[in-house]
């Protein structure tokens, strides 16, 4: 896993940001064949899931990383990392509403989650730009 501190360095040296690019791409195709073997063993560890979906997320492959997190979501229906990745994936692959609804159940107004309120307002603001919501606004 790629830490912050690496992340920053990558982007303080331009020159170098080509080849940690490489890696950061390297890493994320590892870390998808080394989390797509763990879960496929188990595909009811919800540890296992959530990795998987973030590695797939990671690469591009939205698609791939909802319908995990959707399995997850439905063996665990009422946990919140599952509900937060879950909601988050389906927002990263434009499914706005869907991702909203998810999210929805991911907190409660008396113990809200700020991180979970954010990809909410994110999704509100990305739905209303869309072109087809907008003609109809």
């Amino acid at each position: 896993m790629v830490t912050p501190a690496a992340r920053r360095e990558a982007v303080a040296h331009q020159d170098s940001l080509p080849i940690a690019s490489d890696r950061l791409t390297a890493d994320a195709r590892r870390d998808v064949d080394v989390y797509g073997q763990q879960y496929r063993a188990d595909p009811t560890n919800i540890e296992k899931a959530l990795h998987y979906a973030q590695a797939l997320r990671r690469t591009g492959q939205r698609a791939q990383a909802v319908a995990v997190l959707e399995k997850a979501s439905i063996e665990s229906p009422r946990d919140k990392a599952v509900l937060d990745a879950y909601g988050g994936a389906l927002a990263d692959a434009g499914n706005y509403d869907q991702a909203s609804e998810v999210l929805d159940r991911a907190h409660t107004p008396d113990q809200p989650d700020w991180h979970i309120l954010s990809v909410q307002l994110r999704c509100s603001i990305r739905w209303a730009a869309t072109p087809t919501r907008s003609a109809i606004i």
